[in-house]
Parts: structure tokens; C-alpha cells; sequence
């Protein structure tokens, strides 16, 4: 189901967080194209934006990183939280517990004073399991744990039958 900006907000607002604040930044990340509304991005006088689930996961991460001081801007490296957002989410709903235990997934964001092997002084990293393996040569990594921001989101995942 479509969401607004409003509604995301609500969502990944923290208690006693202003709203308003986050609802600046959605919009902000939009002009930036970290964020993609549903149509239009202009949809015009009185007309809402509306974006699909995927953008609550995303916004939900861009969030977290802000709310730690991370600058969020049109940075490349954060395009691919889009992509590693959908397959974390991916994992979360075809895994959702593993025994009796949830998954653990974790997102990376490094930044390193030299270029990494891809040529680029920032990256973002994807992690599965209960063990971080932090990028060694980084200078500076901020984690955000998706275990709880899933939990926070969409509650307790449902584990999937292997039949379907």
C-alpha cells in the first residue's frame, strides 16, 4: 500500500523525536533521489507524494545514519542502500527466525582515509550472523542494527513454510 511522507514519518519517528524534522529530511532525500516517490516526483499543488514499502526501509536506514551524525547527501556510496535495503528486507521476511533465535543483520557504512580495493574512500556493507566483521581498513564505520529496526517496523517476522 502507498505511503506519504507523512506516514513514513510516523513510522520511523522516534518517541519524543520532532516529526517535522523528519519529514524535512524525507523531503530533503527526495530532491537528492535517495529516496524515489511512486509517478511523479513533482506531483504538483495539493497532491501528495506517495512512495511503495521499499522507501519505509530506506528512509528507516537514512534516518538511523542521520540521527548519528552522518551527513546525508547525494553521496554514491549511499545509492546502494536502496539495493542491500531490499535484500536485507528479503532476508528478514525468508528468514525471519532461524531456530529460536531472529536473524541478525547488520548495515555498514565505512569511510577510509585511502581508497578501499573499489577506488572509493566510503562503502556500504551488508552483514548476516550474530559476529561483525567490520571492514579491517576502514577509518570509521557506523553500523546500524537491522534486526531492531526491522522489529521496530514491522514486528516480529514470520518464518515462511518451505512449501511456499
Amino acid at each position: 500500500m502507498p505511503l506519504t511522507v507523512s506516514e513514513i514519518a510516523d513510522r520511523i519517528t522516534a518517541p519524543g523525536a520532532d516529526k517535522a524534522v523528519i519529514v524535512e529530511r524525507l523531503q530533503h532525500w527526495t530532491r537528492e533521489r535517495l529516496l524515489t516517490p511512486i509517478g511523479e516526483r513533482n506531483p504538483g499543488t495539493g497532491r501528495r507524494r506517495l512512495y511503495d514499502d521499499s522507501a519505509l526501509d530506506v528512509a528507516a536506514i537514512l534516518n538511523a545514519l542521520a540521527n548519528q551524525g552522518l551527513h546525508i547527501g547525494k553521496q554514491r556510496h549511499l545509492m546502494m542502500v536502496h539495493l542491500l535495503a531490499e535484500r536485507a528486507r528479503n532476508l528478514w521476511r525468508k528468514k525471519g527466525r532461524d531456530g529460536k533465535e531472529f536473524i541478525q543483520l547488520y548495515l555498514e557504512v565505512a569511510d577510509f582515509t585511502k581508497k578501499n580495493p573499489q577506488g572509493l574512500h566510503q562503502a556500504v556493507f551488508l552483514h548476516e550472523g550474530t559476529a561483525i566483521s567490520l571492514q579491517p581498513i576502514s577509518d570509521l564505520s557506523i553500523v546500524v542494527n537491522l534486526t531492531r529496526l526491522f522489529m521496530r517496523l514491522y514486528g516480529r517476522p514470520k518464518r515462511e513454510s518451505a512449501n511456499g
